[in-house]
């Protein structure tokens, strides 16, 4: 049985992320409606990312 991959795009860029090493998703701190994803290189940078649903922008 094989294991299927977990494609996910990242909130910031809009690029595509799979099975990434450090990479994290998370609900948006303000609205929790939509499910931010950053790579663990946005995270080191601080790249900032915008919730589409509320325009919640971070991090702060």
């Amino acid at each position: 049985m094989f294991m299927a991959e977990l494609k996910m795009i990242k909130s910031a860029s809009g690029e595509e992320i799979t099975n990434e090493k450090g990479s994290t998703k998370f609900k948006c701190p303000n609205c929790g409606k939509y499910i931010i994803i950053r790579s663990l290189h946005e995270r080191k940078i601080a790249t900032r990312y915008t919730c589409p649903e509320c325009k919640f922008s971070g991090p702060n």
